[in-house]
């Protein structure tokens, strides 16, 4: 039971003297406020945006056939980012900016193992270069499984036609300040509480009342 009230003395104490410094509270996570606003005019506010093309394989339409063909699928899946296909494409696109290795950071690719269908996704702060990129490995990626397997069981389903906004730099910009300004408040309670813990002052009467001690004869009162 005493170690209860203990437990609850910490509380009550710790809630206390957090509404007492509500407004030291507040001074630090309007500072941490401010320098969130300051990390975050550092950063490059930027959207990112994305476009998927799709390809897929004809191997059949009996359930043996459609299992070769997810398998194979799976297992072509990663040559869409092997150098080949990214030069390849890289060729096809031919800009300055989209080298193959940007292309190959900038692609992701997914496919449920039910279907032979696989949808490769392309994400830039460009909206046309996300475009491009998406249309461009899949046509590459087709080519070198044609190059690969002398045949033509993987083809292109549909190219990308549409740009989809994929984060919104302003909004990360706005959670970082706010995580800033969160912060303030965390440590600021942090630091209260744990300045009550590690205090040797008492806190309560029930902290006086040991064993095989003598009674408390008085309590001086604190006023204001």
């Amino acid at each position: 039971m005493q170690e209860e009230m203990k437990l609850q003395d910490y509380i009550r104490i710790s809630v206390v003297q957090t509404w007492k410094n509500k407004f030291l509270i507040a001074m630090v996570t309007l500072l941490f406020f401010l320098v969130g606003i300051l990390y975050a005019s550092w950063q490059n506010v930027t959207n990112t945006y994305y476009a998927e093309a799709t390809v897929y394989t004809v191997y059949g339409t009996t359930t043996q056939e459609i299992s070769i063909a997810t398998s194979a699928l799976s297992g072509y899946s990663d040559i869409i980012q092997s150098k080949k296909v990214c030069e390849r494409a890289e060729a096809m696109i031919g800009e300055a900016g989209i080298t193959a290795d940007y292309i190959r950071n900038a692609i992701k690719t997914s496919y449920n193992k039910s279907s032979t269908i696989m949808t490769i996704a392309a994400f830039s702060d460009n909206p046309m270069s996300a475009l491009k990129i998406a249309n461009a490995v899949a046509q590459a990626f087709v080519m070198e499984i044609q190059s690969i397997t002398a045949d033509n069981k993987i083809q292109m389903l549909d190219e990308a036609d549409e740009v989809r906004l994929s984060s919104n730099g302003l909004k990360g910009m706005i959670k970082t300040i706010v995580l800033f300004a969160i912060a303030g408040v965390a440590i600021s309670i942090m630091i209260i509480v744990g300045g009550i813990i590690f205090s040797n002052k008492i806190k309560s009467v029930e902290q006086c009342l040991e064993d095989d001690e003598e009674e408390i004869l008085g309590i001086i009162p604190y006023i204001e």
